[in-house]
């Protein structure tokens, strides 16, 4: 009889800890960056969801786009569709939904507080990775968690691989800068598998410390900085009797100067001059699939994070058709998840997101009006970035005649000198009497020649200091890109209202194991939530995963 008494309360305390472990009747949590009181009082609100309790993702790949929200993605579909192309598979995953991503101290956040957010739960302020906003408290992530649980866990970014967004779920750190110290803990972590751009600050920010490289080799990782080492990795190449337990680092051969993968505008620039045979962000999602999964099915199974980080970096620099492309080379990742799913429905999870907005990007603008000429961005054939480097800088140091610059303007984003045009009628009367949908939209006005003159001008005095006026304009960046780059970008029918990030909310979409659990509008904390509900629920009752 004493025994039966243990046993009735020991059910009522595990339905006790289910129903506030697992209950929908919460409050959302106090993420307020003010003390101003909107409202005299809080509504309680309960869903009528109910609680996950369907089969636990063996495979999950969560996807990333920095920088990348829905304008972002609504200018590649479009894009694509407008020059004959299928649209992004990533619009047709069967789960869409809305995340909010404020982060303690800001509703424009950061890398590092959103990937904190999405990687633990918490609420932190710009800047920290995986710590409380005063650094003193320290933030365990979902990719800990699952690599305890006997998950492989794989990273892979066209970034550099200790940036912000893979920091936020391999590092903690109080600064996003200390990239060198950030480096040697997500080494430190035994995680499997690391992939994409060099480290930044490999040997310390004054380059007298180890190399990265080195440490990884000593920490047991296999180094692949070149293609033909690439290509060697696979499941065929895992030494006999190995324990399954090998890992990899795999940093890209081709890179841009910031060490970070090149454009993917670049990258097909190359390819049609028989240049470029560098890897993609796809080509390291398949390779990570290959590594990660037991062919022998005898794996616990593996969580990848991945990172379309120059989304970001292109809406930075206002560079529509860049960031449009690296969209693009996005939804080619996540194709290859896809292809696996396809064999793997009853096991895998695909989430695809974005941890903040960049650049204010809209497709429309005054200029524009309602009319829409996206294939124009198809003309761009380089990055900005790319632009810079090999013709800015020539441009600076020669002084180049501007008369040559258009050409240079022509050949790289297609804008062409008006036909009959004389600079000195343009002083007189600076009207935009170009429309944009007539057949010579790409033929430069009066004023657009004029505002290229100037922003050329001011290139060439490359001064340090800039008017607030010219901050407007420019941020910055190279005033003569971004100026052809704005003017392509307005003939197209796209515009930005910002060099920084915005508050604009996230776009999310699943598929798979557990999808219908990410769909509704929700604070980027709860996909952290709701990830360990889906992989845990069956456990929840028995372990504490509050913090």
């Amino acid at each position: 009889m004493k025994n039966k008494k243990i046993i009735v309360v020991f059910a009522v305390v595990i339905s006790l800890i289910a129903s506030f472990s697992l209950g929908y009747n919460i409050k959302t949590k106090n993420n307020d960056i003010n003390n101003t009181e909107l409202k005299s009082e809080t509504v309680e609100i309960t869903t009528s969801k109910e609680k996950y309790s369907g089969k636990k993702p063996k495979y999950i790949f969560l996807f990333i786009g920095d920088g990348m929200s829905y304008s972002q993605l609504q200018l590649a579909d479009y894009y694509l569709k407008k020059t004959g192309n299928n649209g992004l598979d990533i619009l047709k995953l069967s789960t869409n939904g809305t995340i909010q991503n404020q982060d303690k101290t800001s509703l424009i956040p950061d890398s590092a507080s959103t990937a904190t957010a999405m990687a633990t739960g918490e609420k932190t302020k710009s800047g920290n990775i995986n710590v409380s906003e005063d650094g003193k408290e320290k933030y365990e992530t979902i990719t800990q968690k699952l690599k305890k649980d006997g998950y492989k866990i794989g990273i892979a970014t066209t970034v550099n691989i200790n940036h912000a967004t893979p920091a936020g779920f391999s590092a903690h750190r109080e600064s996003r800068k200390g990239y060198y110290e950030i480096g040697k803990e997500m080494l430190n972590t035994g995680f499997d598998y690391f992939a994409g751009g060099d480290f930044k600050d490999k040997k310390g920010e004054n380059g007298d410390k180890k190399s990265l490289e080195k440490i990884a080799e000593e920490k047991g990782y296999t180094v692949a900085d070149s293609e033909e080492e690439f290509e060697k990795l696979g499941n065929n190449s895992k030494k006999e009797n190995s324990s399954n337990d090998e890992k990899y680092l795999l940093i890209a051969d081709d890179r841009e100067k910031t060490d970070a993968m090149k454009y993917s505008i670049d990258k097909r620039y190359e390819q049609e001059n028989g240049e470029d045979e560098s890897d993609s962000l796809s080509d390291y999602v398949k390779k990570g699939i290959d590594l990660l999964s037991d062919k022998d099915k005898k794996d616990k199974g593996f969580f990848m994070m991945i990172e379309g980080g120059k989304i970001d970096w292109a809406c930075h620099k206002n560079d529509a058709a860049s960031a449009l492309h690296e969209t693009i080379d996005l939804d080619n990742a996540v194709d290859e998840a896809l292809k696996f799913y396809n064999n793997h429905k009853d096991e895998t999870l695909i989430i695809v997101t974005g941890d903040h907005e960049t650049g204010g990007l809209a497709i429309g603008n005054s200029n524009s009006e309602y009319d829409t000429h996206l294939e124009n961005l198809g003309l761009q054939k380089i990055s900005c970035d790319r632009f810079n480097e090999e013709y800015v800088s020539k441009y600076k140091k020669e002084k180049t005649d501007f008369k040559e610059v258009l050409k240079d303007i022509e050949y790289v984003f297609g804008l062409k000198k008006p036909l009959v045009f004389k600079e000195e009628k343009a002083k007189e009367d600076s009207d935009d009497d170009h429309k944009h949908s007539d057949e010579n939209s790409l033929e430069l006005s009066k004023s657009e020649y004029k505002r290229l003159k100037k922003a050329y001008n001011l290139t060439l005095e490359n001064r340090k200091n800039r008017t607030k006026e010219e901050s407007i304009l420019y941020g910055s960046h190279e005033p003569i890109t971004v100026e052809v780059a704005r003017i392509l970008a307005q003939k197209s029918g796209v515009g930005f209202t910002s060099f920084s990030h915005t508050a604009a909310p996230m776009a999310v979409f699943a598929e798979g194991v557990g999808a219908s659990e990410f769909d509704g509008v929700y604070d980027n904390t709860e996909l952290y939530e709701k990830l360990i509900e889906v992989i845990y629920w069956e456990i929840l009752v028995f372990y504490n995963f509050s913090k």
